[in-house]
């Protein structure tokens, strides 16, 4: 798979899944789960979360920060920073940099915010077990053009985070691990932006 597919593909998963890691233990549904997410997911002052991909019988590793509608996330292949505005996708292969500004659509594959608000309208979802541990299933309302047929994630009971999330993408089986998810303090605006000194000898593309 080129790596474009594969980088976004990769970002679209983890901003996903992280969008959906945690809940109030008042919760009695899923519904009520994804409300009480979206709530901390505004209020925190940042979050941190390192993940494992297993796909296409490869694994690949990513560390995410995020605040708000804000992230930066570091991979193996690459790292993306998006500042509210401008997103920048770095390729270590290609040493090339991307510069958009994702529209409302572009951002609700890769924004968990916008994920999270729409999916009671957007989403079907049920709580399929709550012993020992919560079990949620996600299908789309419009099952036709969806990337993501479906999502059945397993939130610790231990923990209150996720443990793992399997998710059918385009017909691919996507097996995400959590080994870590931590509430973080505020951070600064450069923390979600390209910095060009890191990177000297990147080409820069501006796609705006």
């Amino acid at each position: 798979m080129a790596f474009k597919s594969t980088y976004k593909l990769f970002i679209t998963i983890l901003l996903t899944v992280i969008g959906i890691f945690a809940f109030e233990s008042q919760a009695q549904d899923a519904a009520s789960i994804l409300k009480a997410t979206s709530q901390r997911l505004k209020s925190a002052p940042s979050i941190s979360a390192t993940l494992s991909i297993l796909a296409d019988g490869r694994t690949n590793t990513g560390h995410l920060t995020l605040s708000g509608n804000r992230f930066a996330l570091t991979t193996p292949i690459g790292s993306t920073w998006y500042d509210g505005k401008t997103l920048w996708s770095h390729s270590i292969s290609t040493r090339e940099v991307n510069i958009s500004e994702p529209d409302q659509s572009e951002l609700a594959e890769i924004n968990p915010l916008v994920m999270i608000d729409q999916s009671l309208s957007a989403y079907k979802t049920q709580l399929i077990t709550s012993k020992p541990d919560k079990v949620i299933e996600m299908t789309p309302v419009k099952q036709r053009g969806a990337d993501i047929q479906k999502a059945v994630i397993t939130i610790s009971s231990a923990t209150g985070y996720p443990s793992q999330i399997i998710l059918t993408v385009n017909n691919r089986i996507i097996k995400v691990v959590f080994t870590k998810v931590v509430a973080g303090k505020k951070l600064a605006d450069k923390d979600f932006m390209f910095d060009s000194k890191q990177f000297p000898n990147a080409t820069i593309n501006d796609l705006r």
